[in-house]
């Protein structure tokens, strides 16, 4: 809790974490360079792959009628959130610092029921499709803290 107000967004959650309990910047950065490249990643998380990949998968699974359009519309900003990350991943093992930071976290809970949103979608295949992202996923759920919240997470 930042004074009396509460903290609510999960990217501006991420920050004050880090801000306030990671001293030794195990999943941060100190330059000033690559702290401006984590904002802008997880800006692009919260204005590009949370509600493209929600959307996707609420049109897929829980609207109440489908709309052909408007899952088509989702699935292709996911495929293209993807092709993003893609071209980045590709080149480096991480997206700052050549560490797994909270710019690379932000991005695992939607990346992991990518393949039911795209259910259906021109044969989707996440590891073959997107080969970078998919390894890059891979690594963040082997960490032990994920395979800790994992234990407890519903979707």
């Amino acid at each position: 809790m930042l004074s009396d107000r509460r903290t609510r967004e999960s990217d501006a959650i991420l920050l004050y974490l880090v801000g306030k309990y990671d001293p030794e910047h195990k999943v941060s950065v100190t330059a000033d360079e690559q702290k401006y490249q984590i904002i802008q990643w997880l800006f692009f998380q919260a204005s590009g792959q949370g509600p493209y990949f929600g959307q996707a998968f609420w049109f897929r699974f829980q609207h109440s009628e489908k709309i052909p359009s408007a899952i088509e519309r989702y699935q292709k900003e996911t495929i293209r959130v993807l092709g993003v990350l893609e071209s980045v991943l590709s080149k480096d093992e991480w997206l700052v610092g050549g560490k797994c930071t909270i710019a690379d976290l932000s991005f695992i809970q939607w990346n992991d029921i990518v393949d039911r949103a795209l259910e259906g979608y021109e044969n989707f295949n996440f590891e073959k499709d997107f080969p970078a992202v998919f390894a890059w996923h891979s690594k963040m759920k082997a960490r032990d803290a994920f395979k800790t919240i994992a234990a407890v997470w519903v979707v």
